[in-house]
């Protein structure tokens, strides 16, 4: 397909031991698209933190991911396979995946092999807005409130651990 030298894979110790925030801000804001097409997702945080840091993405048409998708594309699902969690998974459909790549791929040409700043930064706005630290906050304050009202002082839940009476 002629992507010899275009394509880097992260490296397996640290993939492991997870990259430091700064480090992946760099990775996403040097690609081009984040293809992250995969069989299904918990959440998809890769697909926020791209976005984030103004990159495309192009996912699977399945689970939460199309919710989170403010700039790229969606995949066709090929399949449907029901694992022995009793859950759904998706095959994203190849055909599908490589005609998406395309679309970006012109898309990046029609730019002159750059995506426009203001682009970037509009699709970073939408995701901090929606999912940034603020937001996030806001959404668990109600349960967090909750808790604490009905969780016992930690001084007494320490003691109730060690089997002393409060």
């Amino acid at each position: 397909l002629g992507l010899t030298g275009k394509l880097i894979f992260p490296h397996p110790y640290l993939y492991r031991l997870g990259y430091p925030p700064e480090h992946l801000a760099l990775v996403y804001n040097a690609a081009d698209v984040l293809l992250g097409a995969s069989m299904s997702e918990g959440f998809g945080i890769p697909l926020v933190e791209a976005q984030a840091c103004g990159c495309p993405v192009i996912t699977t048409n399945f689970s939460a991911m199309p919710e989170l998708v403010r700039w790229g594309h969606l995949v066709e699902v090929e399949d449907m396979v029901m694992t022995g969690m009793h859950s759904y998974q998706a095959w994203p459909s190849k055909r599908s995946m490589v005609d998406k790549l395309r679309r970006i791929y012109e898309s990046w040409l029609l730019c002159g092999g750059d995506w426009p700043l203001a682009k970037r930064l509009e699709t970073q706005d939408a995701i901090h807005v929606e999912y940034g630290w603020d937001k996030v906050v806001d959404l668990w304050r109600p349960l967090m409130a909750r808790l604490a009202d009905e969780a016992p002082p930690i001084n007494d839940r320490f003691q109730i651990a060690l089997g002393e009476a409060p």
